[in-house]
């Protein structure tokens, strides 16, 4: 999530407020993270809306 909010507004700060953490804890633990897994977001998405998803 803090990537996401991050890479959208290109603002750390936001990320870090979002996540109520301190920058450097942020940027080390969740923003910039390699990619090391498929995109699961749309699924992700759906599952916080309470939609059913097919695997």
């Amino acid at each position: 999530m803090a990537a996401a909010v991050d890479h959208a507004y290109t603002d750390p700060e936001r990320a870090t407020r979002q996540l109520g953490n301190t920058r450097e804890v942020a940027k080390t633990h969740y923003i910039d993270l390699p990619e090391t897994v498929r995109d699961s977001r749309a699924v992700l998405e759906a599952w916080a809306r309470g939609l059913e998803t097919k695997t």
